[in-house]
C-alpha cells in the first residue's frame, strides 16, 4: 500500500513536473518571439534614422559643394578680370582711343 501511495505521489509529482516544463516551455518561446518583434522594430528604427542621417548629410554636402562652385566661379570671374586688365590693348582699341582724343582735342580747340 505504501508502494502505491508513493508510485502515486511520483507519478503526480512527475505529471506536475511535465506540465511546468511545457508551460516554461512555452513562456520561453513567448519570450523568444517578443525579443524577435523588438529587435525587429529596433533595426527598423536605426534603419529609418541612419537613411534621414545619410539624406541629411546628402543636402548638406549639395549645400557646401553648391556654395563652393559659387566662391570658385566667382573668384575665377575676379581673375579672368584680373588677367582682362593686365592684357595689352589691342590696335583696335588703339585706334578708338586716338580717334576719341582727336575728336575731343578737336572741340577743345573749337571752344577756345
Amino acid at each position: 500500500m505504501i508502494t502505491t501511495i508513493l508510485i502515486v505521489s511520483l507519478s503526480i509529482c512527475v505529471i506536475l513536473l511535465a506540465r511546468e516544463i511545457l508551460n516554461l516551455k512555452k513562456r520561453l518561446n513567448t519570450l523568444h518571439n517578443e525579443t524577435n518583434n523588438r529587435i525587429s522594430v529596433t533595426d527598423q528604427q536605426l534603419h529609418l534614422r541612419i537613411n534621414e542621417e545619410i539624406n541629411l548629410l546628402e543636402s548638406k554636402l549639395k549645400e557646401v559643394k553648391t556654395n563652393m562652385v559659387s566662391l570658385l566661379n566667382q573668384k575665377l570671374s575676379d581673375e579672368i578680370e584680373d588677367v582682362k586688365k593686365l592684357i595689352p590693348p589691342t590696335n583696335k582699341e588703339l585706334i578708338d582711343r586716338i580717334e576719341t582724343m582727336e575728336k575731343e582735342s578737336y572741340r577743345l580747340r573749337m571752344n577756345m
